[in-house]
């Protein structure tokens, strides 16, 4: 069988919604925010503490990401995210702090860098608390949204851009799970038939 990769874990449809429905907009905009951000750009949860006011456009959701090995890439949110992004920054950020360019987007309450162990904590807690069999952690986030990518454009360029990836090979996992999803459905329907 050789050294085969273990496939990345996502979230299907369903899970995506139930865990972004764990979150009170009212309470926990903030955090509500990184996973709708991560969900809808691929984003590693360091990039996505490390984002800054100078960063990001917006009026355009355009984004400058500052990823490992210091490579940088452009990319852009949906208006779904961009819309939960004004709402923290400009109703919840500006109200008590001064902003510069190099202020960070999310931060604690004290007004410093928001921690990953926070979240990674946190995704833990809300991946039992939708009935997840695995450990979530925000990596998946990431596999998920180039799993719909690919899905979406059949294009692993347009994945690997998206992701930042130094190499094409790095990005060839997400059409094993594309692969192994199909199978999934396939096998679905055919015990459908035959049952009939």
């Amino acid at each position: 069988m050789g050294n085969r990769r273990r496939l990345p874990q996502v979230l299907r449809q369903e899970q995506r919604e139930a865990l972004l429905a764990c979150f009170d907009p009212a309470y926990e905009l903030r955090d509500l925010t990184v996973v709708q951000l991560m969900l809808d750009t691929g984003l590693r949860i360091n990039e996505a503490t490390g984002l800054r006011f100078g960063d990001i456009n917006f009026d355009s959701g355009r984004m400058i990401i500052h990823g490992k090995r210091s490579r940088t890439r452009i990319i852009w949110m949906n208006d779904a995210t961009l819309y939960l992004l004004k709402r923290l920054v400009f109703d919840s950020i500006c109200k008590d702090t001064e902003l510069d360019k190099n202020s960070w987007i999310f931060t604690t309450a004290k007004g410093s860098r928001l921690d990953n162990s926070h979240f990674r904590h946190k995704l833990a807690r809300l991946g039992r608390k939708i009935g997840l069999s695995w450990r979530l952690h925000p990596h998946v986030l990431r596999h998920t949204f180039a799993s719909d990518l690919l899905h979406e454009t059949g294009n692993l360029q347009i994945v690997q851009a998206a992701l930042g990836h130094a190499s094409i090979s790095m990005t060839e996992i997400y059409t094993h799970i594309t692969e192994e999803q199909l199978a999934e459905v396939m096998l679905y329907f055919r015990k459908q038939l035959t049952s009939v």
